[in-house]
């Protein structure tokens, strides 16, 4: 199994080196910026397991960096742990408001930092197999979220409404037998993009609309993602119905 994978977005470079140093050894593959701006470029070459940040950095803080970062489809699953001077309660409850997972205050202990990576890498391992066990994995308080059962509201349907109502969200569609997830970006009721364990955009939709077992869940949430899915959704419930007509 592969080392989880950390982004250190600090401006201090001795504290990036003891952190990395400190991590590397404990079994992470630890990468480190120096501020937001440079975390954002990392962030579009590959997906961390985990970011620890800073809050005062130069050319983009920390409060701006999780902002976009919870914007990121891509990301929203990702943990994120501010490590800063910040030690107030106000400004405690704004990173927890922004999108933060855990925050821990300068100075602190690499034991202490080590126990919240482990409880924050554990939680989203949890949420993920909770996915896999057919639990919620988006859980927003938001009475515009919708979910059912694919064997009562086929998935044509679903995505004619989200189009009808052009919503935009992440669809999560997920099949019984054999268990699988697809990610389903939908912006103003467009499908897109579109992700799963082996396929991605047309052909991840292809595989989530021939599954009539299992059940969906569609979340609103605002998001960036490149537009990668080029047809209209009756273009592809029209290709993904002769897709299993040809059995594909």
């Amino acid at each position: 199994m592969p080392a989880p994978r950390i982004l250190v977005v600090d401006d201090e470079p001795s504290l990036r080196r003891l952190i990395d140093r400190y991590l590397s050894m404990e079994g992470y593959e630890v990468v480190c910026v120096a501020d937001g701006s440079e975390a954002l470029a990392e962030v579009e070459l590959w997906i961390p397991d985990l970011i620890i940040t800073d809050v005062m950095m130069p050319k983009m803080d920390g409060w701006d960096l999780v902002e976009q970062l919870r914007r990121k489809a891509d990301l929203l699953l990702v943990p994120i742990i501010y490590v800063t001077a910040l030690g107030g309660g106000q400004d405690r409850i704004r990173g927890f408001r922004n999108g933060g997972d855990d925050y821990l205050t300068k100075p602190f202990e690499l034991e202490e930092l080590h126990l919240r990576v482990q409880r924050a890498l554990s939680r989203r391992e949890t949420l993920e197999r909770d996915l896999r066990a057919g639990q919620r994995i988006i859980d927003v308080p938001d009475d515009r979220a919708i979910s059912g059962s694919l064997a009562q509201i086929g998935l044509p349907s679903v995505l004619t409404l989200l189009e009808m109502e052009r919503k935009s969200g992440v669809l999560l569609v997920q099949c019984e037998d054999p268990i699988a997830t697809v990610r389903i970006f939908i912006q103003s009721g467009r499908v897109v993009a579109a992700r799963s364990d082996s396929e991605r955009n047309e052909q991840a939709v292809f595989l989530a609309l021939a599954w009539s077992r299992g059940r969906f869940e569609f979340a609103p949430l605002d998001f960036e993602i490149d537009e990668e899915v080029r047809m209209t959704t009756t273009g592809l419930i029209m290709e993904g119905a002769r897709f299993m007509d040809e059995g594909g």
